[in-house]
């Protein structure tokens, strides 16, 4: 009815998001140079043509082609108070829009590891509930949950389900090959619709799932009612990837995001100027770092927008699914049998202390500072 699913699995953690330590010192994290958006925003044309354009009007500024600028009723005079306002205002939309994708982030985030916990929560339930009395069924449907989560992830994921994914599934026995053909027949009818194959691997659990409760319920080991509460544990998985997938289809409107873009360009156009024409001699300087700050903010929240991808921002769901499988496989297979003691020895043992403890008498005084707790 069902493979046992194997300790030695071959997926292994490739991706793992970079540790810090929040109690370093300032100046330390702020020339770290590994895991930081700098890298991103340096490998952008944008930023260069920007930082060009600034050092040619420097340049000619310094040569004294446009010294007008230095005088207010010129036309090439530039005033810094009205370069306030729409650079106020970029700033303020700029934080706001990566306040919204870090918003949607945590989000995505809390519902996908509420996803694998309420799997293994079901996978438990299964296994205390049905275990004995019907462990094919347990290991068949704790297999098909595994299955449509790991599928679910390989779609939302950039690329949708490769031929090495599936190869990866195949081998770690999370499905057959006559399963992938029954999925692509389906899947090739509903060409539309997203996320096929992890609610047919649920429809398929829940099936097992109710099989399972059947024979428990004729042994009498398990009450009718505990079938609803299982099934609720599906659904609530189902729920779970929904939500993910709507979050992610749902961005920052696209004209927010064009006048955004096009506020930030203006402005380092008139940096780029203003700049150039400043009596500073840490002109550029400022203008460099400004305009990485400027460019780095937009750059994390497009890193935001999409975690499931190999920035370093990005949700390491290999190691997600590595400890998911390893610990599913372990519940399920592992021996329950106590050492030491039965149950109803580890009864009468708690019986007999608790009697022992009631016929005396206890002060309840809490202790004070200076006494040893």
């Amino acid at each position: 009815l069902a493979q046992g699913i194997k300790l030695h699995v071959a997926i292994h953690p490739t991706l793992c998001m970079p540790v810090y330590e929040q109690g370093e010192s300032s100046l330390v994290t702020a020339f770290r140079w590994k895991n930081s958006v700098i890298p991103q925003v340096l490998s952008r044309p944008t930023f260069w043509l920007f930082l060009l354009l600034h050092l040619l009007v420097r340049s000619l500024y310094m040569m004294g082609y446009i010294l007008e600028a230095d005088d207010e009723f010129s036309i090439l005079f530039i005033s810094w108070d009205d370069m306030k306002v729409i650079s106020g205002m970029t700033t303020f939309f700029e934080v706001f829009y990566t306040v919204q994708c870090f918003t949607r982030y945590t989000k995505i985030y809390a519902n996908s590891r509420e996803l694998l916990s309420v799997c293994l929560d079901f996978c438990m339930a299964l296994r205390l509930h049905l275990g004995g009395t019907s462990m094919p069924h347990v290991r068949l449907a704790s297999r098909y949950c595994m299955a449509s989560v790991l599928f679910f992830f390989c779609d939302i994921g950039d690329g949708g389900m490769t031929e090495e994914d599936w190869s990866e599934l195949l081998n770690l026995g999370l499905a057959t090959l006559q399963e992938r053909s029954q999925l692509a027949d389906v899947a090739q009818g509903l060409k539309t619709v997203k996320h096929v194959k992890s609610v047919i691997m649920l429809q398929w659990c829940a099936d097992v799932t109710c099989c399972g409760h059947e024979i428990a319920e004729r042994h009498g080991k398990v009450p009718s009612g505990n079938r609803v509460a299982m099934l609720s544990m599906l659904h609530r998985c189902r729920s779970l990837q929904s939500q993910v997938a709507d979050n992610l289809d749902l961005p920052v409107p696209f004209a927010y995001f064009h006048v955004l873009n096009m506020m930030i360009v203006i402005n380092l156009f008139l940096w780029a100027y203003g700049f150039g024409v400043a009596n500073s001699a840490i002109a550029t300087p400022v203008f460099f770092f400004s305009e990485v700050i400027f460019m780095g903010m937009a750059e994390l929240a497009a890193d935001l927008l999409d975690p499931f991808g190999t920035d370093d921002v990005d949700f390491p769901v290999r190691e997600w699914m590595y400890q998911f499988i390893r610990m599913n496989s372990l519940l399920l297979e592992m021996e329950t049998t106590l050492p030491h003691w039965t149950k109803n020895k580890a009864d009468d043992a708690f019986v007999l202390d608790m009697r022992s403890f009631l016929s005396k008498e206890v002060p309840l005084s809490i202790p004070g500072p200076g006494d040893d707790w």
